[in-house]
């Protein structure tokens, strides 16, 4: 598993600035792991109405398993449009 590692900030020693710029990595996060949590769901319901078939729903969370959380809002978001 590779190591995330953070680019230092110019404002980096002033912590309102860092403190914001955390609150908005846990956002960007959160939404990403709220949008795989969204795809496992759609899987789910799609195999269980035979949508889909039960190889191509482990291919898709196999997929999904791959996918980092921190750039999830982009793909997945792309991909819908």
């Amino acid at each position: 598993m590779s190591k995330l590692s953070l680019k230092p900030l110019p404002s980096a020693h002033n912590v309102v600035n860092r403190r914001e710029w955390v609150l908005a990595r846990a956002r960007c996060l959160s939404a990403g792991m709220r949008l795989i949590l969204c795809e496992i769901d759609e899987i789910g319901i799609a195999l269980r109405h035979d949508w889909i078939t039960a190889d191509q729903a482990a291919s898709d969370l196999a997929a999904l398993e791959q996918l980092p959380v921190h750039v999830a809002a982009i793909f997945l978001t792309g991909a819908q449009e």
